[in-house]
């Protein structure tokens, strides 16, 4: 992802983590695009998530050939949730 207008420093710390797409779809090529690049990109495949509430079986498939495991989840419940979850860990080093 050399040639991206994404931040060198933030490519590479997507292409060592694994990633949390809330609310994103697959429908659209550019965001596709994106996600195939950084898979490309890794040394090694990393599973990443996506939380989504109204999602067809296709574009599940759409994620799931990305490496992306989806879960069916409302935002307007989970976010809170993940907060309330991330309040409680230890602060990082």
């Amino acid at each position: 992802m050399t040639d991206s207008v994404i931040p060198a420093d933030l490519v590479s710390l997507m292409q060592s983590r694994r990633l949390l797409f809330l609310g994103y779809s697959l429908r659209g090529w550019n965001f596709r695009e994106l996600l195939d690049r950084l898979n490309r990109s890794r040394l090694q495949p990393k599973t990443s998530y996506a939380i989504s509430y109204d999602i067809d079986p296709a574009e599940s498939w759409l994620w799931e050939k990305r490496n992306v495991m989806v879960f069916k989840a409302d935002l307007n419940e989970f976010v809170p949730r993940l907060n309330a979850a991330m309040a409680l860990m230890p602060p990082s080093t």
